[in-house]
Parts: C-alpha cells; sequence; structure tokens
C-alpha cells in the first residue's frame, strides 16, 4: 500500500492523505460516491494526472475530521494534538454515543458503519459536508 503526503514547500502544520489503495478493490457501496465525485472533478486541475492512481480500487478515507488543535486531556492536564490521533478518537466517540443510544432502545448494532455511511450520504438530509474548497497537494508518493 502507498500513501501520499503533503508537499514541505507548502509549510503545512499537519499533513494530509487520500485517493486509491493499490492492493484493495473498491467496495460495492463506494461505486456511486466515487463515480460522482470523478465526474464532478473531471476537468478540473483539483485531481492528479489518472495514471497515478487506479479509481476502480478502495478510495478512502471514508470520513474525515478536524484534525489540527485539538487537545486531549492525559492525567488531568491538556496536550494539543493533531491528525489522525487526534481525529479518530473523536469520530470514534461520536459512533459510540450514536451507538448507545440505540442500545439503550432495545435496536440492534449497526453492523458494517462504511456501508450505512455511503448510503446515508446519498440522501437529501445528508448530515455531511462534502469538502468542496482547498487541497492537500499530495506530490510525494511514499511505499
Amino acid at each position: 500500500e502507498r500513501t501520499a503526503a503533503t508537499d514541505a514547500p507548502r509549510k503545512s502544520v499537519i499533513t494530509s492523505g487520500g485517493g486509491f489503495s493499490t492492493v484493495y478493490p473498491q467496495p460495492s457501496y463506494q461505486r456511486a460516491a466515487v463515480q460522482g465525485y470523478l465526474s464532478r472533478m473531471a476537468g478540473t486541475s483539483t485531481l492528479p494526472p489518472t495514471s497515478t492512481f487506479n479509481s476502480s480500487n478502495r478510495a478512502y478515507p471514508d470520513v474525515a475530521l478536524l484534525a489540527n488543535n485539538i487537545d486531549t486531556i492525559v492525567n488531568q492536564a491538556y496536550f494539543p494534538g493533531s491528525g489522525t490521533s487526534a481525529s479518530a478518537p473523536l469520530f470514534a466517540g461520536m459512533v459510540t454515543r450514536v451507538l448507545q443510544q440505540r442500545l439503550d432502545q432495545g435496536l440492534p448494532p449497526l453492523g458494517l458503519l462504511n456501508v450505512r455511511l455511503y448510503k446515508l450520504a446519498n440522501t437529501p438530509a445528508s448530515p455531511f459536508n462534502d469538502i468542496t474548497v482547498g487541497d492537500n497537494h499530495c506530490t510525494g508518493i511514499y511505499g
């Protein structure tokens, strides 16, 4: 698996990445979202050259969350944090709250969350915010 990292000349505070797996095939629940995204981005300078990615493979990330200036508490002291190490626990906490509400109401667990997230994203009342401004300028590919 290879991943992209933000280029150094922009002197970014944090790095970002995303794209397509070099190993794993695209699950069926991603197809409509990926095809829609690629169609919307066709002809723009947003995407890298198509020769640099395989759009039929698994796209990632499925969700993204604010990942800069996130305070964590360790032994009753605040520590600033950033990146996946800060955002992944926040997302996990949100999902845990949803699951607890379901269990409290006698409902079953959700199962594979990704399938439900993609289905929900395709509804008119989608709670997701598609980030359409900005970029991660991934110019380097690392093995």
